[in-house]
């Protein structure tokens, strides 16, 4: 601690200096007195000086707190500027003097601030990636089909950029209040935007029926595209739920398995039956949805 460097200094100048203190310039009126008196003079300041280094300083280097440093440190300093006036004629300020010599010295209890306790435990900061593509403008308005081209533009800032990976790590929906939307039966089209099909439209068909139990979703699951009346992709389960994953962040939305290799992110609406998306085949984006309430 700083202030008590100048303090130990001080004390050892005091032990050092006090069999020498009759020469000093600064004890030419001790050295006026008698012997007699002049000697008893220099004992009383010796004792004096070497009952604060044995005794105080002993007791503040065994202090723990920085509070309890502090205080004591100034308990020192007050001690040494006392023994200064009564043995020694300094010329010193008149402040200084009544600061020291009366009773109106005021203590560091009230000058220390308490401590502060410091919660340890961290706050937990939540990091979201987001999983989707930059969005660009610019990229919009390549759909042919009028139908979709609005589908495109609500859904095109939320288009994935590692579809397949995304799926496999979302969680499964496990409340009935979370798939309520997409609860029932449905039909629709799909248009895709890629591959050697691009422009073509296929049947979409989704029922999902499940029901809560315990924790989790149970029930059954259907979902199958058609080309020219032909199936060529269905996805029938029943059981635990396996196939409805709910996202909540970034934005909330729900995945739907159409097979093991591709399925449909969707956007259900409060305010409508209708029910738009993205489909993803193959771990790229392939398409876009539209299904409706039966």
């Amino acid at each position: 601690m700083k202030i008590i460097i100048p303090i130990i200094c001080l004390l050892i100048g005091l032990a050092v200096g006090a069999k020498f203190f009759s020469t000093t310039e600064t004890a030419k009126e001790i050295s006026l007195l008698p012997q007699s008196k002049t000697q008893k003079k220099l004992e009383s300041f010796n004792k004096a000086a070497q009952k604060i280094s044995n005794i105080d300083l002993l007791e503040y280097i065994k202090l723990k707190t920085m509070k309890e440093k502090y205080e004591k440190a100034d308990e020192i300093l007050g001690k040494i500027m006392l023994l200064f006036l009564a043995n020694v004629q300094l010329e010193m300020n008149k402040d200084v003097k009544e600061y020291f010599s009366t009773s109106k010295r005021p203590t560091l209890k009230n000058d220390i601030p308490k401590s502060i306790s410091v919660s340890k435990k961290k706050e937990s900061i939540e990091v979201i990636i987001s999983p989707f593509k930059k969005f660009n403008k610019k990229n919009l308005g390549k759909i042919e089909n009028e139908d979709f081209s609005d589908i495109e533009i609500k859904t095109a800032k939320f288009e994935l950029k590692e579809p397949y990976s995304f799926y496999k790590n979302a969680k499964s929906a496990t409340e009935l209040k979370e798939v309520f939307r997409v609860y029932g039966k449905f039909e629709g089209e799909l248009y895709r935007t890629t591959g050697k099909t691009k422009g073509s439209i296929d049947k979409v068909l989704l029922e999902i029926k499940f029901m809560q139990v315990g924790d989790k979703l149970k029930g059954e699951y259907f979902s199958e595209l058609r080309r020219d009346g032909v199936a060529y992709s269905t996805n029938r389960g029943s059981g635990y739920n396996g196939q409805v994953k709910l996202i909540k962040k970034p934005k909330k939305h729900l995945l739907l398995q159409m097979s093991p290799n591709s399925f449909l992110q969707v956007f259900p609406s409060n305010e409508s039956e209708v029910i738009i998306g993205r489909f993803y085949d193959n771990d790229e984006y392939a398409g876009l949805v539209r299904v409706e309430k039966l």
